[in-house]
């Protein structure tokens, strides 16, 4: 949680203009996507469940702060883009709310908030006092990020579905056996179930909050590249421990990890299993009790992305073999030989 706090502080840091928005004009003004982001809040914060309970304020209570924090930054977005909301948008900023919250006043304030069972009343009122951080430059913190995932997805589900298509050849490249398992389902039948597992870098598929922060971290600090190359490697390593769909292959020695998971409940039907364990793997395996291991893990996913990157650009210069320098100064055979010598070193990466 820490090193999350300090990514924030450090890397969303700039100053940024920022004005005070009446939050009930938005509700009234913007109904339909209001109720969403309702609907969405009285869902959120499961993650954070075990730092809530050691609080003993009820839940909901946190989701009515929660509403109100994200709602005095949403606002500052342009109208244009508060209309395009969607779910799991605001599954980062539960992590940011969590670690900034002041759990103490709001057990002393708890009779401030209306909540019932399944729901709560929204509170317009001051929510500065709940935080142990300056409240504005929290508000900034959160514009910056929404900048960040608009640059990368234009809160816009059609640019995540394209963005499907990279985890997809990362899969056809790095795990043929899973490629070709999904590869004759028709892309419409999966789609809404990668974009799950796709949004946030898996971080809508995960209740441990352990492994949230990393993810978090790793969504706020990776290129969307990369972040594909994690589910791909996420989904084929988690499916091979939580099924045995899969005959033994070379990939088992590839997607090694240490986990304590259930198995999953399979039909027989190949192309129904497939859906089932795109659907269900992360969930399954993503758990508070397998968070050691699987940061771990994520630290040598970000180790190896590395390691492949350099290989593939080792490839691309070995294969120009920088023959158009050479060339220009009537050295040819120069060109070819240091291609050679840059092919030959990429090699030599697939022995670490």
């Amino acid at each position: 949680m820490e090193q999350f706090k300090q990514l924030l502080l450090t890397s969303f840091s700039e100053d940024c203009q920022i004005t005070e928005q009446n939050v009930l004009d938005f509700m009234l003004s913007n109904e339909s996507v209001y109720k969403q982001i309702h609907n969405d809040m009285n869902c959120s914060l499961i993650r954070c469940n075990k730092l809530i309970q050691n609080s003993d304020v009820p839940i909901n209570i946190f989701r009515v702060l929660y509403e109100k924090f994200m709602m005095d930054s949403y606002c500052n977005l342009p109208p244009a883009i508060q209309e395009l909301y969607f779910q799991g948008l605001f599954d980062v900023f539960e992590l940011v709310f969590i670690v900034f919250v002041d759990f103490e006043k709001i057990h002393e304030c708890m009779e401030w908030f209306t909540v019932f069972e399944h729901d709560f009343k929204p509170f317009l009122g001051e929510i500065r006092q709940f935080f142990t951080y300056d409240y504005d430059k929290l508000v900034k913190i959160c514009l910056q990020i929404y900048n960040y995932i608009y640059k990368q997805t234009k809160f816009n589900m059609d640019t995540v579905n394209k963005q499907l298509k990279l985890t997809r050849n990362y899969m056809k490249k790095y795990d043929k056996q899973f490629y070709n398992a999904i590869e004759d389902i028709p892309k419409l039948q999966i789609q809404g179930i990668l974009m799950k597992n796709q949004i946030a870098c898996c971080l809508h598929v995960t209740n441990s909050f352990e492994i949230s922060c990393k993810l978090a971290s790793l969504y706020l600090t990776s290129g969307i590249d990369k972040q594909c190359f994690i589910v791909q490697q996420l989904l084929s390593a988690l499916s091979r421990k939580c099924t045995s769909i899969f005959i033994k292959s070379k990939y088992d020695e590839l997607y090694q990890i240490e986990i304590d998971s259930q198995q999953l409940e399979l039909s027989g039907n190949t192309e129904l299993d497939m859906m089932i364990i795109l659907n269900q793997t992360l969930p399954t395996c993503l758990t508070s009790k397998n968070a050691y291991n699987i940061v771990q893990y994520l630290d040598s996913l970000s180790e190896l992305y590395k390691k492949y990157k350099l290989k593939e650009n080792l490839k691309i210069a070995g294969r120009i073999g920088l023959e158009i320098v050479f060339v220009a100064i009537g050295i040819p055979g120069l060109g070819l030989a240091a291609g050679a010598a840059i092919l030959a070193s990429s090699k030599l990466l697939d022995t670490y």
